[in-house]
């Protein structure tokens, strides 16, 4: 029994627990909650969930005033009411970032984004260190429609030599034209990248030293990413508009 004690709060610690079921006896206290029963078969404890949601924030572009629960970083004046969405636009002379003022200890971000199209545009959502330490993001080059990366830092640095590419799962491969849902999740021992509402990358803590846990503030827009060796093209025409878009964006704490 004590075996089976140990591998249960290991999956708490996991945030693995639901779907456990373990061979718990009914007046036995293991310091746990127990299903409720009248008989006396075995019983397994209650499903719980470590992530424990604090606050959850829901800002709809489709309301102008919802920008203001942002700080723009630059180029305000890239930053566009467009109908029912955020228009962020790259120019020649600069694109745009927004930064949610509040640290996300834990949690989850999400938004319904459509990417900017085109050699060196580049789009992202991202959570950040302040120090820009940690980072954990997805990013869209505008030169390849069909695929958004994910990525992730430590202290600034690349783990890995090459990002994560994932598709929509609708068959909608062209990211420049249709909406979807995109999420970063982090908790205490994994992130997790979402398209759509499905999983799509999943990083486990394995130590403290290669797990981005101080990448807690979002930023999200658009830029020009033509000085980047290759990797987002080059930008050259200016001459027709170049913008990325976002419906609204999601924020979840974790307590």
């Amino acid at each position: 029994m004590k075996i089976f004690i140990i591998l249960y709060c290991i999956a708490l610690s996991l945030d693995i627990v639901c779907g456990i079921v373990l061979p718990f006896k009914k007046g036995i206290n293991y310091g746990i909650e127990e299903t409720n029963t009248t008989d006396t078969k075995d019983v397994a404890p209650k499903c719980k969930s470590n992530k424990k949601v604090c606050s959850e924030n829901m800002y709809d572009f489709s309301d102008p005033s919802a920008v203001d629960n942002f700080n723009i970083d630059y180029c305000e004046k890239n930053v566009v009411q467009d109908s029912n969405s955020l228009k962020l636009l790259i120019s020649e002379e600069c694109g745009t970032t927004l930064i949610y003022p509040k640290e996300i200890i834990y949690g989850k971000v999400e938004g319904r984004i459509k990417m900017a199209p085109g050699s060196g545009a580049v789009t992202a959502i991202i959570l950040i260190g302040s120090g820009q330490e940690d980072e954990i993001d997805f990013e869209w080059v505008g030169k390849d429609l069909d695929n958004v990366q994910s990525m992730y830092f430590i202290d600034g640095k690349p783990v890995e030599s090459e990002p994560g590419y994932h598709q929509a799962s609708d068959g909608q491969s062209d990211m420049s034209k249709n909406y979807h849902n995109y999420g970063i999740e982090l908790t205490k021992n994994a992130v997790n990248w979402y398209i759509d509402g499905n999983i799509v990358r999943t990083l486990k803590k394995t130590s403290e030293h290669e797990f981005p846990s101080k990448a807690n503030k979002l930023r999200f827009g658009v830029w020009n990413g033509s000085n980047t060796s290759g990797w987002a093209g080059k930008m050259n025409d200016f001459s027709s508009e170049v913008a990325g878009y976002f419906e609204w964006v999601k924020i979840t704490e974790y307590c």
